[in-house]
């Protein structure tokens, strides 16, 4: 008995605003006495799970964007690129796969052509299962992600409702615990961002309950290991404007980088820096709040051996470095 954790944090690596997104496919529409109900997606949480995995696995923190750069709800608009991107990431995350040649998704500009169904099919049957189908699932899936997060991989969880199933949700499992007669998988759920929640499974009670940090806990019908495939992020915020200037000389470096927000909102980062030989260079430039566009420039000398490898970084508010695109 232990407890495992994989190095995505949700901090880092998960988005900064919580799900609130409301893609309307279909307005409400009416033709004399005859009405249509609106038709929308309650909220964008597989494509917010999927893209957080693909800047973990490029080896990137998502975007600095919070709610606060944002008008209500707090997310990126409809025309925003980083909207896009996770409304692509969505549609895979059910198995349909955005496609030049694909059919219009209604009310968006995305094409998708059909894939692989295996997550979406998933919720209806477990939502239909019989209590010991649920217990003898629960009891594979767990052990299914524990295994692939003791290896050091987050998965996708898919969370089944006990009612109406529209109301399911995507989770990423980070890691697990255990010791407890109840197991515990640590999530990024995306309704709660920068915080780990956590889904309490006893499988031989065939139940499942997540608490995240201030709500009420939550219980599920069910749980599975979702299928998933690694897409590299198109959306930055943070990048290099052009490469970085280094002249070694004595022990010392004198380096210059500009760095720009090629992002849709404002980019947030508490100072630029640099990384030499893997390690936090004493001397830091302030940034704070960079407008789209907006740039910024390092422009100091550092210790450097001669050997060392130059990195230019920017560091977040707990002084964690990352490098730039």
């Amino acid at each position: 008995m232990s407890e495992q954790r994989t190095t995505f944090e949700p901090d880092v690596h998960g988005f900064h605003f919580p799900n609130q997104f409301s893609t309307v496919l279909l307005p409400k529409l009416s033709w004399g006495p005859i009405h249509t109900p609106q038709v929308a997606l309650g909220g964008l949480c597989g494509g917010m799970s999927f893209a957080a995995l693909d800047y973990y696995f490029a080896g990137r923190p998502a975007p600095t964007h919070t709610a606060a750069d944002y008008p209500a709800p707090g997310v990126p608009g409809a025309s925003s690129r980083l909207r896009e991107q996770i409304l692509r990431r969505h549609l895979t995350s059910v198995g349909f796969n955005p496609s030049a040649r694909g059919i219009r998704v209604p009310g968006q500009q995305v094409r998708v052509m059909p894939g692989d169904l295996g997550n979406l099919l998933r919720y209806p049957r477990l939502r239909l299962a019989s209590t010991s189908t649920i217990a003898s699932t629960m009891a594979s899936e767990l052990s299914r992600a524990m295994a692939s997060l003791a290896a050091g991989t987050p998965v996708p969880i898919g969370l089944v409702a006990p009612g109406n199933l529209f109301e399911s949700h995507q989770v990423i499992a980070i890691g697990y615990d255990d010791s407890a007669p109840a197991t515990r998988l640590f999530l990024y759920d995306c309704r709660s961002p920068d915080v780990t929640a956590t889904l309490a499974v006893t499988p031989r009670d065939a139940t499942c309950v997540l608490d995240a940090p201030g709500d009420s806990s939550e219980p599920w019908r069910a749980f599975f290991v979702e299928q998933y495939s690694r897409n590299a992020p198109a959306y930055s915020d943070l990048v290099l404007a052009g490469p970085a200037a280094v002249e070694l000389a004595g022990g010392k470096a004198a380096v210059r980088f500009t760095v720009r927000n090629a992002g849709d909102a404002d980019a947030h980062a508490a100072a630029l820096g640099v990384r030499a030989g893997g390690n936090l260079a004493a001397t830091t430039e302030p940034v704070g709040v960079l407008a789209p566009a907006a740039e910024s420039t390092f422009d100091h000398q550092i210790v450097a051996d001669a050997t060392a490898a130059i990195e230019p970084v920017y560091v977040d508010s707990a002084g964690r470095a990352f490098a730039l695109p």
